[in-house]
């Protein structure tokens, strides 16, 4: 009985390390479109930028990454090390000006659309026609 509650004492503070390896420092906003509400990571950094959703094995359904670029600019995306299909949407202000819908994982290309942006939204493939996302749509960060 010892050896059993030393065994989970011990998982549980390694558990507890790898979570907080993982996810201190990192932010979370409430992003909402067309009514569809996405709890979305915020990188600012180039390096967590560069690696992006790269080499993850999935998102959850309500998940994104926010890119929160401090300027406005023409913003280039890769699928570098990407598992799984994406809508990249790229925002000015409030407002969605550019989306490359359901962009597959083994995409060799960049994406580099003729808008300027202040942050791009990575979510899951196909979401942006489920609930209608368009250009011209509203964003609401909270």
């Amino acid at each position: 009985m010892k050896k059993i509650f030393i065994f989970i004492l011990i998982t549980g503070v390694v558990a507890l390390v790898v979570w907080r390896q993982v996810y201190s420092g990192a932010n979370f906003a409430s992003v909402s479109i067309e009514g569809f509400r996405i709890q979305a990571e915020i990188v600012k950094n180039s390096k967590d930028m560069e690696r992006g959703l790269g080499n993850r094995e999935y998102l959850c359904r309500d998940c994104g990454m926010l890119f929160d670029f401090e300027t406005r600019g023409q913003r280039l995306f890769w699928m570098k090390n990407m598992r799984f299909p994406l809508d990249i949407l790229w925002i000015d202000g409030n407002q969605v000006v550019s989306i490359s819908k359901n962009v597959a994982p083994d995409y060799p290309g960049v994406f580099n659309p003729p808008v300027l942006a202040d942050k791009v939204l990575e979510i899951n493939g196909g979401l942006s026609d489920e609930y209608g996302i368009k250009i011209g749509s509203k964003a609401v960060f909270n």
